[in-house]
């Protein structure tokens, strides 16, 4: 397999993205991941009996990413907020699956001061509306934000 790394500025049209934004905002539920400071939202999750498991909110926030994921299987969609910390702090890289053929992509709902490092490539800024994508099977991490929250869609999708 051959290794891939994107960055896509300006994703989805504004319209779109706006109503992502709009629909985090009112009356979201979020679940704090234990001893961290990042609260998250499971939109679309693939069991162990291989079985979709889809939030009701997931429809409105994902449309517009999914829309531009067409002809993708997706495997796991979930929301982040981080809160941010007094200093920036790097985490480690995630563990991966060296056989896991199927790709992360990162949609970055706000500008923060946050970054998202790909192992064997530069930091990427977390910019509003800046997707980035790669294969699931290459470590990767996210910096902890210092002045605001950092707020982004996390996919793992396939090809059909």
């Amino acid at each position: 397999m051959k290794k891939m790394f994107n960055v896509i500025n300006n994703f989805t049209d504004n319209k779109k993205f706006n109503s992502i934004l709009e629909n985090v905002k009112i009356n979201f539920p979020w679940h704090l991941e234990p001893n961290t400071n990042i609260f998250k939202h499971i939109l679309i999750e693939t069991n162990e009996l291989n079985k979709r498991e889809i939030s009701p909110f997931s429809y409105k926030i994902s449309e517009a990413l999914l829309e531009k994921l067409q002809h993708k299987i997706i495997y796991s969609l979930q929301i982040k907020f981080i809160v941010p910390y007094k200093k920036i702090k790097v985490d480690f890289f995630n563990e991966t699956i060296p056989e896991n053929l199927n790709y992360m992509g990162i949609l970055f709902l706000n500008t923060s001061d946050s970054f998202v490092k790909v192992s064997g490539e530069e930091q990427i800024k977390s910019e509003e509306n800046r997707f980035i994508t790669f294969n699931k099977n290459i470590p990767y991490y996210h910096s902890i934000p210092t002045e605001k929250p950092a707020i982004y869609l996390e996919v793992e999708y396939g090809d059909i």
